[in-house]
């Protein structure tokens, strides 16, 4: 469980920090409201992530509290990719999105190097 916590908390902050603020400054309202809705459900996961730790497979709640955080990494991926990323693929152009993603590589490797 500590693993997959780390990796998908690396995910967030790397997503919040190279895609969401940069839908946080756009000019269209319907993109920041897009990152600000991924940012409520980045922190709801991490909460849940958290309330699991540490791990008690013999907690009755156990079964309840790993499907909510299976439904809820469902709905969040569904939605990015059904929303957030048609969108910021009609917002940004090739050059803006090839340094997105970019950034995004390098930063979650540079937390991952830091992590080891």
């Amino acid at each position: 469980l500590r693993q997959l916590r780390e990796a998908i908390v690396n995910h967030f902050v790397a997503e919040e920090r190279c895609v969401y603020s940069r839908c946080a400054e756009s000019k269209q309202e319907d993109l920041r409201d897009l990152a600000r809705h991924g940012e409520r459900e980045h922190l709801q996961i991490r909460e849940l992530l958290w309330s699991m730790s540490p791990p008690d497979v013999t907690d009755p709640q156990w079964p309840a509290k790993v499907r909510k955080i299976s439904k809820s990494l469902y709905d969040y991926a569904t939605r990015e990719e059904r929303e957030l990323f048609p969108r910021l693929m009609r917002t940004y152009g090739p050059a803006e999105r090839d340094f997105i993603r970019r950034e995004y590589a390098d930063y979650s490797e540079q937390r991952k190097a830091a992590a080891a």
